[in-house]
């Protein structure tokens, strides 16, 4: 027991070790705390990735250290980078003794706020950080702010990155729900035509779009013109998308579709009215070779 005990402090003390070296910041990530190197918050953010809450008190209280404090290279804060690493104690802690959930970075505009709806685990409460920083007095409506970088075509809000996890095992269906019941806007569309029931579709969150619809979210809107990239291409709308979305029948993806396509029915938009598109013909004879034609009277 007393070897284990030593083996875990020298782990502990050559990470330290590392810690303090002085490292090249072009190469870090943006949720790295030694970002914070040679800054006047370095030992608060040591104190912050060791989730040592006693010292981050005393270093705040006592040193006076700016908490919304934001690193050179991202212009991320401490408490953004609590979010992206998960270290909750932590950001509790911060968020305590005054941290802004609001404040943006200057790479992305992002903020505590809209990184905490992104958080996806297979395994632990994916709404934590997201409840925390709301209780603190997360914008619900935030959105990234800044001229987009070269390549950056999204202006994210917590709603829109909520509805676009991409982890298909574990629904963000709590996540949209504690948004929505916040006050998020359902319908917030930025000027890439990104907009929360768009985002869900596209990644087959069907569960969170019958939620979306059920909230008032506007299924007219269009998700996007085709036109712009082929000369027989058209405009794709909410109905036109479900019609090319193809699940086996015992699917639980399946169902939650269809539930979808139950509601639009209510609102006189007929799903089987829409042509079935030729690659889900060919996809249904790959998938039930000798009862495609059943299946396809039922997708």
């Amino acid at each position: 027991m007393r070897h284990l005990l030593y083996i875990i402090l020298l782990v502990f003390l050559i990470s330290c070790t590392n810690r303090d070296k002085l490292i090249d910041k072009s190469e870090l990530l943006g949720n790295d705390y030694r970002l914070f190197q040679q800054t006047p918050v370095w030992n608060l953010a040591k104190a912050v990735q060791d989730e040592n809450l006693k010292e981050i008190k005393r270093i705040i209280v006592n040193e006076k250290v700016d908490i919304n404090y934001s690193e050179p290279k991202y212009g991320n804060t401490l408490l953004i980078l609590t979010v992206e690493n998960q270290h909750y104690r932590s950001c509790k802690t911060l968020l305590e003794l005054g941290a802004d959930p609001n404040k943006h970075n200057n790479y992305n505009g992002s903020s505590a706020m809209i990184e905490s709806a992104g958080i996806e685990n297979y395994n632990e409460d994916n709404t934590r950080f997201l409840k925390l920083l709301l209780a603190y007095g997360g914008n619900v409506n935030d959105e990234e702010i800044g001229k987009r970088q070269e390549g950056n075509s999204t202006r994210r809000t917590p709603l829109l990155l909520a509805c676009s996890d991409v982890n298909q095992f574990v629904s963000p269906i709590n996540k949209v729900k504690i948004l929505v019941e916040a006050g998020a806007n359902v319908n917030y569309k930025n000027e890439y035509n990104a907009f929360p029931l768009k985002e869900a579709l596209m990644h087959d969150h069907y569960d969170v779009v019958l939620y979306l619809l059920q909230k008032g979210a506007d299924y007219s809107l269009m998700l996007f013109d085709r036109a712009q990239f082929s000369n027989d291409g058209k405009k794709i709308y909410t109905v036109d998308l479900l019609r090319e979305k193809i699940f086996p029948l015992d699917s639980k993806k399946y169902q939650q579709k269809m539930e979808v396509v139950a509601f639009l029915k209510q609102k006189d938009i007929d799903y089987r009215k829409i042509p079935i598109p030729d690659f889900v013909i060919e996809k249904a004879k790959k998938m039930y070779p000798n009862s495609w034609q059943e299946y396809l009277d039922k997708y």
